[in-house]
């Protein structure tokens, strides 16, 4: 063989030598790709799904709603309670205002310093049914009445009537003058009332 054909033979060796080692290397690097891209769709698999412990079941939503509940219906049970007491102290003939604590003692409650705090700073203060007078930076309770009835005579609710429907303002029930004078006088009144409108249509 001339030095010729030796050199052609050598770099045709070189050359073939080169192309395996790119074609390894083209392997080796597909497959290092394929690799990672493995491991990045496992780790992104992973963080999508994050476990924090079992799952909460039924039974746990129940548990962790029934104490809520519980606790305001009797903290609803209280509310009616003191409006009740206040009602009944004023039907009485006891119209002045009192503190909560007082409330409290007068009706012999039992109750958890954060219901107490609840009632004083909101419940007392938003019902319809409670006017609020402060006395000394102190608020004090008393029952407001649904109509105003001054004296509870028959007169005061016949005026009432009248200016009810003139102004088209609807009608007095009889609950309402039950609420706001004792029962026995509101009977009456309303018996007496009624007779005397009938009169007058008369």
């Amino acid at each position: 063989m001339n030095s010729a054909s030796a050199a052609l033979f050598k770099d045709h060796a070189n050359f073939r030598k080169r192309e395996a080692d790119a074609a390894s290397f083209l392997a080796s690097s597909e497959k290092r790709q394929k690799t990672e891209k493995s491991s990045s769709s496992s780790q992104k698999t992973n963080r999508s799904k994050p476990t924090f412990g079992r799952s909460k079941t039924s039974t746990d939503f129940a548990n962790d709603y029934h104490p809520s509940s519980s606790s305001s219906k009797s903290r609803f049970l209280i509310l009616t309670k003191i409006v009740e007491k206040l009602q009944d102290r004023f039907l009485s003939g006891t119209a002045d205002a009192i503190t909560l604590d007082e409330i409290i003692q007068e009706s012999e409650l039992v109750i958890e310093s954060s219901d107490k705090h609840w009632l004083a700073s909101e419940a007392l203060l938003s019902n319809e049914k409670i006017d609020v007078k402060k006395v000394e930076d102190v608020n004090k309770f008393v029952y407001k009445p649904p109509l105003d009835l001054k004296g509870g005579k028959k007169q005061a609710l016949l005026n009432l009537l009248k200016s009810r429907h003139e102004k088209c303002e609807g009608a007095v029930t009889v609950d309402d003058v039950r609420d706001t004078i004792p029962r026995p006088t509101a009977d009456k009144i309303i018996e007496k009332s009624v007779k005397c409108a009938f009169t007058l249509l008369d």
